[in-house]
């Protein structure tokens, strides 16, 4: 299954159950006849609200280097399980991110995507969509994790893999297009941190690092 059909089957399941479900603990222990209880695995700790500060470096065409810092804010929530084949499920969380410049308070990125994880591979998948015709399906192989805290995850994807886990449509010889994406996670407790870099070609054949560090507390 391609990258984009993957983003596909989990955004029609949600569009059908999402008016049937509400997000509450009752919910989410629920079974249905021949689905599993949800089950996030070792994504489990995410689900929540979080806000914290980051710092932004990117790097553009030129050579010229421009550095923010940033307050972002991120609520994860739970989508009813699905099916993909028979015997398997992938469960999935919804999240929203939203950023802000720290200094004064304008507005410089906004996200949509999933978390995801799939028992049978023991596979946690981080999916962005963003506005410029992009999406990301980033994938990571998790076959043990620690039971109690400090679980910490490295997903990566390229449009080079099989199948290709970065898609996006021609916007013109300009667009930028990103060639890798690598994410740090580590989540512990009531601490979540992430060190991100995206390398973008603007067209020289030579990808530039753009690089997001952060950590976000859980808030009520």
């Amino acid at each position: 299954m391609s990258a984009v059909e993957f983003c596909g089957c989990i955004f029609e399941h949600e569009l059908a159950f999402r008016s049937e479900f509400r997000l509450s603990r009752e919910w989410r222990n629920m079974t249905t006849t021949g689905f599993p209880v949800f089950d996030l695995g070792p994504l489990q700790g995410l689900l929540g609200k979080w806000r914290g500060r980051g710092h932004d470096v990117a790097f553009l065409p030129g050579g010229m280097k421009v550095e923010s810092d940033y307050i972002e804010e991120m609520v994860i929530s739970p989508v009813p399980v699905m099916r993909i084949t028979k015997s398997s499920f992938i469960h999935a969380a919804t999240y929203e991110t939203r950023l802000v410049d720290a200094i004064s308070g304008e507005p410089l990125h906004h996200e949509t995507g999933y978390w995801a994880w799939s028992p049978e591979t023991r596979t946690a998948l981080r999916i962005v969509a963003l506005g410029r015709a992009l999406g990301v399906v980033a994938s990571c192989n998790v076959p043990v994790w620690p039971s109690s805290t400090g679980v910490a995850f490295k997903f990566v994807a390229s449009p080079s893999s099989s199948p290709p886990s970065i898609a996006t449509v021609d916007l013109g010889a300009l667009a930028p297009r990103m060639t890798e994406f690598i994410c740090d996670v580590q989540i512990d407790g009531n601490a979540f941190d992430y060190d991100q870099i995206t390398r973008v070609d603007f067209g020289s054949g030579q990808p530039m690092d753009h690089s997001d560090r952060a950590r976000l507390v859980r808030i009520p």
